[in-house]
């Protein structure tokens, strides 16, 4: 093996045959030799970092200390920092079960937190989540604030990166009333503000950005090392279109000449292209449009060489720009490019996520079954096993709840159209375990949200034709997504990703099918679907009352929805809507055993505000 530096080298290989007395004070050096090599960076690392983990992951459980858990958080670290985010799930997860069993609490939050940031880059928002708030449950309980506005920095840039800019805001507003006369937290703080500024700026919320990126730059001081350039550049940056937005263009030019000043100090060329775009922007701004635009463009070509969240960022910047200078066809043109890649790199990554889960379920399976169990299994798998396809479509389940966090900030939506969905199926007298198929795949039939750009799904306003026209692409991309789950029973599940917005008289979309063309569970979850959005706030509609949205369903009969199927929805909903005091509770029952739903009630219960309501926002 050649891996690393001597020492680390000689350790790896003598790893396997160490034991008794020997593993542990091995296990202390490991951890040591790791640090140093992060700090090296040397052309061996890779090999040294899997080895490493190979080593470490083979350990029986009962071999277990601080320097185990040290040494996975190096690992995984690593994987971090060489922007190999997927890399290192795997030993940051091992971390915190290895962690949890210390019963210590610093090296418990420490790898949630590491966990909780790795499953944000890999865009995992329900699992991040769930780190997070594990995290701050655990040092809540210790009483350490340190690592607790630790944890929620890295809980809102979890939302951050996940566009759910609100969630984030109220995260950081718990940093900065924690760190309040803390000293020792000026970093947190100066990080907090920072964020808060980028977050207003996505939601438009100018007056507030402007005052948190004021605040940080008085807070942040000359920069002194590699990371506080690399923040004061993002700061600096997200000032200058801050003060672009209200047309202050000379405090912009001067925030954009500092961008320039920290990034070349920083010899990042992440920082270089950020301060390209910020200065770009500017000449847009200030009329010299053929410059800014040229400009733009070569941010955006130096970046399709990076990271792919620097590429998404000079995209939009771009699109910006050409927008301001009324180009909006070549504008759009730009918008095509972020949607493709913001889609291939959700799919890539729910599939990742999704298929690792799936190789999990089956080791578990195999892991607690003898052999005769193992073939009934075997054979449960060619038929309809509830608990066993719950599982296995967890993660997929959770990505949907995520994908419509935009339009309902409880969660609770999908759970609502996948339960009246498959009642609606029994109402027809159909099989159970087609109802069940139902029940599961009207859940997801939005998961191809998740590939639209976060700036049509976040517009305040209405939608050009243009952008409708890509917001239409979520459906093709949900059901090509769940058409690659390697679970059979997902057909129904695609069937309705891809066609719940055709409508009974051909005018809907992706593919205009008409009358009985559409899929039958398709034509269901339609129904289930608009009739869940009439009756609950949207930010562009307050909730209509039962009785008003089946009486526009009603509307919809024969052009929208199925005639037959609409006489037999609205009789349905009358009738459960009698018989339950809380039609909501009882259609979103199910959401209770939601993980991803219960972290995020218990982070809203945390950050109450003086007047009682969830800076979190949970309300409809």
């Amino acid at each position: 093996m050649e891996a690393a530096q001597p020492p680390l080298r000689e350790l790896l290989a003598r790893m396997p045959s160490l034991s008794g007395n020997d593993v542990l004070p091995a296990l202390d050096r490991l951890a040591d030799l790791l640090s140093k090599e992060i700090e090296s960076r040397s052309a061996e690392a890779p090999f040294a970092f899997t080895a490493a983990y190979q080593a470490i992951r083979d350990l029986p459980w009962e071999v277990n200390s601080a320097s185990v858990v040290r040494a996975l958080q190096l690992i995984a670290g690593y994987y971090y920092l060489s922007a190999a985010p997927m890399q290192g799930v795997e030993p940051a997860t091992l971390c915190v079960e290895r962690a949890r069993r210390l019963r210590e609490t610093v090296p418990l939050c420490k790898a949630l937190k590491l966990l909780g940031l790795l499953r944000a880059e890999t865009g995992n928002l329900p699992e991040a989540t769930k780190a997070c708030s594990e995290g701050i449950d655990v040092a809540q309980a210790a009483g350490n604030t340190q690592l607790e506005a630790e944890l929620w920095v890295n809980l809102g840039l979890a939302q951050q990166y996940g566009a759910q800019y609100s969630d984030a805001t109220g995260c950081y507003d718990r940093v900065l009333a924690l760190s309040e006369g803390r000293p020792e937290m000026a970093a947190l703080r100066k990080l907090a503000y920072t964020n808060l500024a980028i977050t207003s700026l996505h939601l438009n919320e100018v007056k507030r950005g402007l005052k948190a990126a004021k605040q940080a730059v008085e807070e942040s001081g000359e920069p002194k090392d590699a990371e506080a350039l690399w923040q004061r550049v993002i700061l600096e940056s997200c000032y200058t279109r801050l003060l672009l937005e209200v047309d202050a263009v000379l405090d912009a030019k001067k925030h954009a000449r500092l961008a320039r000043k920290y990034a070349t100090e920083s010899k990042s060329e992440l920082c270089e292209l950020m301060a390209e775009i910020a200065e770009a922007l500017v000449d847009v701004h200030t009329r010299k449009t053929d410059i800014g635009l040229t400009r733009l463009k070569r941010a955006l070509q130096r970046a399709r060489n990076g990271r792919t969240g620097a590429l998404q960022d000079a995209l939009y910047a771009t699109i910006s720009g050409y927008e301001f200078a009324g180009q909006h066809d070549i504008a759009l043109s730009y918008l095509h490019e972020a949607l493709r890649i913001k889609g291939n790199v959700k799919a890539e990554q729910i599939l990742h996520s999704h298929l690792r889960h799936l190789s999990e379920v089956d080791r578990t399976i195999d892991a607690t079954a003898g052999a005769a169990l193992q073939h009934h299994h075997s054979v449960l798998r060619g038929k309809l096993d509830r608990e066993l396809l719950k599982t296995q479509i967890a993660d997929l389940e959770q990505a949907t709840v995520a994908a419509e966090l935009h339009d309902d900030t409880t969660g609770e939506h999908v759970y609502r159209v996948g339960f009246l969905t498959s009642l609606l199926g029994k109402e027809l007298g159909l099989e159970e375990e087609i109802c069940f198929l139902l029940l599961l795949g009207a859940r997801m039939h939005d998961i191809g949200k998740l590939s639209i750009p976060d700036s049509i799904l976040l517009k305040p306003g209405k939608l050009t034709a243009a952008e409708f026209d890509i917001i239409k692409t979520h459906t093709t991309y949900g059901a090509d997504l769940l058409a690659k789950s390697n679970i059979p029973q997902m057909h129904i599940a695609e069937e309705i990703a891809r066609g719940h917005h055709e409508k009974w008289d051909g005018s809907g979309y992706p593919n205009g099918l008409k009358g009985l063309d559409i899929p039958l569970a398709a034509r269901l979850s339609a129904l289930a679907d608009v009739f869940d959005a009439l009756s609950h706030a949207r930010c562009y509609k307050p909730a209509w009352t039962v009785e008003a949205s089946l009486e526009e369903i009603e509307r919809g009969r024969g052009s929208h929805f199925d005639p037959d199927l609409t006489d037999v929805f609205v009789k349905m909903v009358r009738r459960l809507y009698e018989q339950n005091q809380d039609l909501d509770a009882f259609l979103a029952q199910d959401a209770k055993s939601s993980e991803y739903i219960k972290a995020r009630r218990e982070i809203a219960a945390k950050l109450k505000g003086p007047d009682g309501h969830a800076i979190f926002d949970l309300r409809r």
